[in-house]
């Protein structure tokens, strides 16, 4: 049933996210995501703030961490963009094996798919981390999360309301991180901070 509810997603005029029963567009990145039982297809306004947000990144050559990773959307698009190493950090074993199956339906080969939560991070220094979790989870798991910052490490935060920017915001500021932009769907929020 969630097929017929599932329309592929615009994320902008070079990008789609669609199901594999759905026709090609033949635009430039083509990400093709079945999520079964899973959460994630694409749909939330939290995925497609970060989705948008990768074009006006440079990830070619660099270092990434997808953490509460889902159905593997982030991190498709982020080898797509040419990452040179991504890590997918997800607790839900179903969300996990599901991503797992996605990759390889977009032929990734870049992208190492971990079950569990900040414990499981790897000691890497990263260029670029994706936080799509809830207010909660990211004041909790920050402690983790931050042991993969460098110097200009650039740190994409969503997964929570416009009200909670501040909170975030402060707990970014007190680990060395600065702001540089902020941006809305429906009252969701992506903050986008640098560490300095």
């Amino acid at each position: 049933s969630w097929e017929s509810n599932f329309e592929p997603i615009h994320i902008n005029e070079h990008c789609v996210i669609r199901g594999s029963f759905h026709p090609p567009f033949d635009l430039d990145y083509e990400i093709i995501i079945d999520p079964e039982m899973s959460f994630g297809t694409g749909h939330h306004q939290t995925t497609r703030l970060i989705a948008k947000d990768l074009f006006n990144q440079n990830l070619t050559g660099k270092k990434v961490l997808d953490f509460g990773s889902g159905t593997g959307i982030l991190s498709i698009l982020s080898e797509k963009l040419n990452a040179q190493q991504v890590d997918a950090v997800e607790i839900d074993p179903i969300a996990v094996n599901n991503a797992v199956e996605n990759a390889k339906k977009n032929n990734c080969n870049k992208i190492s798919f971990i079950l569990g939560d900040g414990l499981k991070i790897p000691n890497v220094a990263y260029d670029l981390i994706l936080i799509n979790i809830n207010k909660n989870t990211i004041l909790d798991q920050f402690k983790y999360l931050k042991n993969g910052i460098k110097k200009n490490t650039v740190v994409l935060f969503s997964g929570f309301f416009k009200s909670d920017i501040n909170s975030i915001e402060n707990m970014g500021l007190l680990n060395g991180l600065i702001t540089l932009y902020s941006s809305l769907e429906n009252n969701w929020a992506l903050l986008v901070m640098k560490y300095k």
